[in-house]
């Protein structure tokens, strides 16, 4: 789990909206741990069903604006603008990328 934290942080998760700046390590740590759950195949970054189920893990736990994100069914628009590079993968470089 830390591998996730330590690659990407609390700053790559502020680019999805679901930390905010003033968000705890306890809040960054579960938000992380989320990511990895969401990663099924454990390959280090999300296609789009593992980013649903990432945002709803985080909507769940009340991290950021997952809520938001959920309850107004935005999941395509965030996954859209985090996928940089188009190829259908939201990976750490590009939540950083986002949070720039």
């Amino acid at each position: 789990m830390r591998a996730y934290a330590n690659v990407f942080g609390a700053i790559g998760l502020l680019a999805l909206g679901v930390l905010p700046a003033n968000a705890t390590s306890q809040t960054a740590e579960m938000a992380a741990r989320n990511y990895q759950a969401a990663d099924q195949d454990g390959d280090g970054v999300l296609v789009y069903d593992e980013f649903v189920s990432f945002i709803d893990m985080n909507a769940a736990a009340n991290i950021g604006n997952a809520g938001r994100v959920q309850s107004r069914g935005l999941y395509a628009r965030a996954f859209k603008r985090l996928d940089g590079n188009g190829d259908g993968f939201v990976s750490p470089a590009e939540l950083q990328n986002a949070a720039r």
